[in-house]
């Protein structure tokens, strides 16, 4: 018994992994069907066979080996579950489309919230910001952005000031102290409002 527990503590225990993989192929909408539900795949895969990994709660897509996708498991039938970044190039060239679309219904609220309050009506303008958010990987300095800015006007919700405050907070040094932070805050918005007081007035 001795020798079987030294022999049986010396082997590295394994995770069981209950997840199912499923060789499937990704359709003309850009989405797979698993368990009779449209999981939506990245742009630029249509016709190809790609690999789920099918759990309880999430599904994972893979492709050439690639992870690529995390969708929440759907135990509905015949549902839609769809990533707005999975179609940004899409939207670009139709861009009207966008507005009604499940992708858009099923956008995190705070992409949602965007869009309503700031970009109805600059649809080229938002996929932009789209682009930017999923290739910086940073919603949540966008959504800082978003607040200083309001600060500031509540017109001034662009994309491009929405960049030049996310690089400049990047670059400022880290401090400690909550009175340096506070200052450093307001020093920062002075500079915004100077900033774009010359834009407007066409000093840049």
């Amino acid at each position: 018994m001795k020798k079987e527990k030294e022999v049986i503590g010396a082997t590295p225990i394994q995770p069981f992994d209950v997840a199912e993989l499923i060789e499937c192929r990704v359709d003309k909408y850009s989405t797979v069907v698993l368990k009779q539900n449209h999981y939506s795949v990245p742009e630029g895969h249509v016709g190809k066979y790609i690999r789920a990994k099918v759990g309880a709660e999430h599904i994972r897509l893979f492709i050439d080996g690639e992870y690529v996708a995390t969708h929440s498991r759907n135990w509905g039938l015949h549902q839609w579950e769809m990533d707005i970044y999975h179609y940004l190039r899409t939207f670009e060239e139709k861009k009207g489309a966008m507005i009604q679309s499940q992708c858009l219904k099923q956008a995190p609220t705070h992409i949602k919230n965007i869009y309503h309050q700031y970009y109805i009506g600059k649809e080229k303008e938002f996929i932009a910001l789209l682009h930017y958010i999923k290739e910086n990987n940073n919603l949540q300095d966008v959504l800082k952005a978003i607040h200083q800015l309001k600060k500031v006007r509540s017109d001034y919700v662009s994309l491009d000031r929405i960049q030049f405050i996310c690089e400049l907070t990047e670059e400022e040094p880290m401090v400690d102290a909550q009175d340096d932070i506070t200052k450093q805050a307001e020093s920062n918005l002075h500079a915004y409002q100077k900033l774009f007081y010359m834009t407007e007035k066409g000093v840049m």
